[in-house]
């Protein structure tokens, strides 16, 4: 995952923020089901109607490479019933560095972005895995930084 912070960042609009906010929301109801995580995308129109696509038939990371192609080849003709997407979230399970102790852990990182926009971003939040699906953990998400925009 590379991240440019030099580039100063474009507003994020609420619908944007609540796309985001509901990726993190389902990624990590998948992973304290089934304890594992595969790249999804969630697409938004103009008039809030979304679709969510999940990507299983490679290894997660061919899969998170064909979720950003998938995005940028439907980008004009549409998902789903969101005939135009100018909204998008991926979200994804990494391994992520903690800034305080150096050491790599799991994470859900969603990577947003919106048309007109001059970028993308990313945020990520840490997990921990519980005896049942109720005992799963998470932080609050942080932003990572700023990522290429996908339509």
């Amino acid at each position: 995952m590379s991240h440019k912070r030099s580039a100063k960042p474009d507003k994020i609009s609420h619908q944007l923020d609540s796309l985001a906010s509901s990726t993190f929301e389902e990624s990590f109801n998948e992973l304290a089901e089934h304890k594992e995580l595969w790249p999804m995308l969630a697409v938004e129109d103009e008039h809030g109607n979304r679709e969510l696509v999940s990507f299983t038939e490679d290894d997660k990371d061919q899969c998170l490479q064909g979720a950003r192609a998938y995005l940028q080849m439907s980008a004009q003709k549409g998902i789903g019933s969101v005939k135009k997407p100018i909204r998008y979230a991926i979200g994804y399970d990494a391994l992520v560095q903690d800034e305080q102790d150096k050491k790599l852990k799991p994470a859900v990182v969603v990577e947003f972005g919106e048309a007109g926009s001059k970028h993308a971003y990313s945020g990520y939040s840490f997990y921990q895995h519980g005896k049942t699906p109720e005992d799963f953990l998470w932080t609050e998400p942080q932003a990572a930084g700023i990522e290429d925009l996908l339509i």
